[in-house]
Order: C-alpha cells, then structure tokens, then sequence
C-alpha cells in the first residue's frame, strides 16, 4: 500500500515500525534525493557516445555517423572515439524550431 493510500485511511490504520525500518527508510531517502539532486544538476551536462546522441535526437545510429561526417551535429573526437554533449545537442535540436506560420523550406504550390 502506498503512503498515499495510508493518508486517506486516516486514524483507522494502526502502523507498527521498527528501527531497523526507520533506518531502512532513511537510508532510502538519502539516496534518492543524492540521485535526485545528481541527476538535475548533472543531466543537461552530461557527456556520451553515440547512445546519448541517439537518446537525445531520436535519430539512429548511422543517421548520427553520416550527420558527424557531414558536420552537420555538434561533436567531439578524442583519441579516435565520438563524444557528444546533451546541452550541445539540446541546443541543436532547438536551433531548428520554426515559429508558427513559417513555411519551414516547405513551398506552398497550391496558391
């Protein structure tokens, strides 16, 4: 049953809770809210491969590889190996946003 649920019943519910409960409990609390505040602060920054550019962009594997080839992706290259950024690659999907009514390269031949 969720804490929730426990809530709704109000005082009906009697709840027995050893120490080694609270302990558990604690400890679960600490770290969630560790992985919680590393995974906010640390998220937009992270580093990867191609797995974290294929995540972010949605795009597949070698759809990525002709984009890095063509210059066409934000990149890094140390030691012979693709690294990517998920804030750089964040801001390249949005570079492309097209406001309403704009045509998006798209010609209108019906006028």
């Amino acid at each position: 049953m969720k804490l929730d649920e426990l809530l709704k019943l109000g005082s009906q519910v009697k709840i027995e809770v050893t120490i080694d409960d609270l302990l558990l409990f604690a400890e679960y609390i600490i770290h969630n809210s560790n992985k919680s505040k590393s995974n906010s602060t640390v998220r937009d920054s992270d580093i990867g491969g191609i797995d974290l550019a294929m995540e972010v962009t949605g795009y597949a594997k070698s759809t990525i590889y002709n984009m890095v080839s063509g210059n066409k992706i934000p990149y890094f290259r140390k030691h012979g190996r693709l690294y990517f950024s998920r804030s750089d690659l964040l801001s390249f999907i949005k570079s492309g946003r097209h406001e309403a009514g704009q045509q998006g390269g798209v010609i209108n031949i019906l006028k």
